[in-house]
């Protein structure tokens, strides 16, 4: 038993043998044609250098950096695909802003169109409320349309004023006289009630800081209004109460230590009544109950 397991060593120590030879004859061909050809052997010097240095950047085995190498490929086709991606992206937002200033400039037009028409029907109204010289204009101006910062309107539109002949136009929101403002407002909502289909309009105190024939023409206008919309006046002036079709009376109580406010429509001798108050301050007085009727009696000729 021991023999054969000699020999079987033996037999193997024979091929190492063989092969050690083999080996020995195949490295001293390569090395002598190395040397033979020094370029190859700095090529394969520095090819060796690369794997080492890939090697301890990117894995410890050459099928680690083999395997790294496929994973860095496939980024790489991702990376160029966003590319064109971006590239297309970049085409269509240039395009859309094309369209975009196309048809901002055609709103341009649009805008300057009805602001003209808008500023030659308010100044027919405020002629009409005894502001012939004032001079209400629109002002629309083209915003920078910058890819980076796009306005949500590509205008600014602002309304202005100049009140009297030789002063500045100033903003709408800058007029100081409270009579001036109230018949601008006046103006601009009559014309915006003949442009838009409102229903119901609202004005609180439009009779602020006017009297005398101003009174009488705000009155006739409100009435024109009231025959396309409903016109819901808040005032104190008895002219215009009076011209209206429907007086509600607003007063405020205290009960049980809260205030309450009451809202009642008021007819006939009550109605005459209220007016003469706003008149005189004396409702039951003869002269203003006589003023009274007749500012009612006109108002329903309006």
């Amino acid at each position: 038993r021991y023999s054969t397991r000699v020999q079987e060593l033996r037999d193997r120590a024979v091929e190492l043998k063989t092969e050690l030879t083999e080996l020995a004859y195949d490295l001293d061909r390569t090395a002598g044609r190395l040397e033979d050809n020094p370029e190859e052997l700095e090529e394969s010097n520095s090819r060796l250098q690369v794997l080492r240095r890939l090697q301890d950047k990117y894995g410890a085995t050459l099928e680690e950096v083999i395997a790294y190498g496929e994973k860095a490929a496939l980024e790489l086709e991702r990376l160029d695909a966003t590319e064109e991606e971006l590239a297309r992206l970049s085409a269509d937002k240039d395009q859309l802003l094309g369209q975009m200033r196309s048809q901002s400039s055609a709103l341009f037009g649009l805008r300057q169109y009805a602001g003209g028409r808008l500023e030659k029907e308010i100044n027919r109204e405020l002629a009409d409320l005894d502001m012939k010289n004032a001079r209400f204009a629109v002002e629309i101006e083209e915003k920078s349309l910058d890819p980076g910062d796009l306005p949500a309107d590509p205008h600014h539109i602002r309304f202005t004023i100049a009140p009297n002949p030789g002063e500045p136009s100033m903003p709408l929101v800058s007029i100081v006289s409270g009579g001036e403002a109230s018949r601008v407002l006046l103006a601009v909502k009559t014309v915006l009630a003949g442009l838009d289909d409102i229903a119901t309009i609202i004005f609180d105190e439009i009779d602020t800081g006017i009297s005398g024939s101003t009174t009488t023409r705000i009155a006739g206008k409100l009435k024109s209004i009231s025959r396309t919309a409903q016109v819901i006046c808040v005032t104190h002036n008895a002219q215009i109460a009076a011209s209206a079709d429907c007086q509600l009376l607003i007063g405020k109580r205290v009960e049980d230590g809260r205030t309450r406010t009451t809202v009642k429509r008021i007819e006939g001798p009550e109605r005459v009544s209220e007016i003469a108050r706003l008149l005189s301050g004396r409702p039951d007085d003869a002269k203003s109950r006589s003023l009274a009727q007749d500012l009612l009696d006109r108002g329903r000729q309006i």
